[in-house]
């Protein structure tokens, strides 16, 4: 490195004259992560911007990915997103060409279609749930940190592409991706809704009739989307709940299986923000997990990641938080 100039050093020494570049900004090192993470949200909210029918599911959870791996991985390349969407768009050539192509677009019967595709999906790549279905936390439990119970690497469409493993929601976006890929080739004619009622299960598709290729493809070449978001939204929940850093309310079994409420935990959160955190012991894991997280070593999030909850608390109010305005109430807190 060429000498500094005396300006430089005047600007940027300790008092017995030693350069310290570091703390000049011709100098400072810029930490990639930070601006992987920005452009992994703008992109995120991007897609959240063009509403319900034209959002990309699939490329919208692996901004997710692509936001909470740089957080943590402090790494200087980002997550390769288009390579992870080359691999949806593999297996959706590979449906056409050699498991559809007995099938013609405009005669085959949707069912016989729809069963080829989850034949492929969910017994040759062998896509599978967890054991836990959608959530390992005990229901109508008070548990200190949720993030010992669940697996957040089951909720990012990245590791299921690799693992063949993942919670319903993100299964479904894979099978809807691959759907709107097979429309958009033309190796279907017909669209399909995924069921997003019931994430304790494989996700199922429903046959929309009348909505044909032609009436879904859009100006720029991409298939309007009938998936509804709550896939998404099902994926943040999961990643809220494995990174929060505090105690963690569950609703009863009843309430869980209706779809009714899936707990929270502003109230944990509360009490810790306003009488501070009374177990030594939990305290000394956060303050561990905390430590080898900033040097970008993977831990388990059972002391709470509070970057990655307040980021998927943020991108909860982005995609719903009008909808439900609970998710802005425990993004404040996180704030606080």
């Amino acid at each position: 490195m060429p000498r500094p100039s005396t300006r430089l050093q005047a600007a940027s020494a300790t008092d017995d004259g030693r350069f310290i570049p570091e703390d000049h900004p011709a100098y400072r090192r810029v930490d990639m992560s930070e601006l992987h993470a920005y452009a992994a949200r703008q992109q995120f909210a991007q897609q959240c911007a063009q509403g319900e029918a034209g959002i990309n599911l699939a490329e919208a959870a692996l901004h997710i990915s692509a936001e909470d791996d740089a957080l943590v991985s402090h790494s200087t390349v980002p997550l390769p997103v288009a390579s992870y969407l080359k691999r949806l768009s593999s297996m959706a050539l590979e449906l056409a060409r050699l498991r559809l192509a007995h099938l013609p677009p405009d005669t085959a019967a949707p069912e016989d279609v729809l069963q080829v595709v989850e034949d492929y999906l969910f017994k040759e790549q062998c896509f599978r749930l967890p054991a836990f279905g959608r959530s390992n936390v005990p229901a109508g439990a008070l548990v200190d940190h949720p993030g010992v119970w669940e697996d957040a690497r089951h909720a990012y469409l990245h590791e299921a592409l690799v693992s063949k493993k993942g919670i319903a929601a993100v299964l479904a976006v894979i099978y809807s991706d691959i759907m709107q890929r097979l429309l958009a080739c033309g190796a279907i004619n017909f669209a399909v809704r995924m069921e997003c009622r019931d994430f304790n299960r494989l996700p199922q598709a429903s046959v929309l009739h009348g909505m044909t290729r032609a009436s879904l493809l859009r100006p720029d070449g991409s298939i309007t989307n009938t998936c509804t978001s709550a896939a998404l939204v099902e994926m943040l929940r999961f990643l809220k709940r494995a990174y929060w850093p505090f105690p963690w309310q569950t609703s009863p079994v009843d309430r869980q299986q209706a779809g009714i409420a899936t707990g929270g935990g502003f109230a944990g959160a509360a009490q810790v923000a306003l009488e501070g955190e009374a177990d030594a012991q939990l305290q000394a894991i956060a303050r561990t997990a905390k430590h080898r997280l900033e040097r970008g070593i993977w831990t388990s999030p059972g002391a709470g990641d509070l970057r990655r909850a307040k980021a998927a608390c943020e991108r909860l109010a982005i995609l719903c938080g009008d909808d439900c305005p609970t998710e802005r109430r425990q993004h404040a807190l996180n704030q606080y």
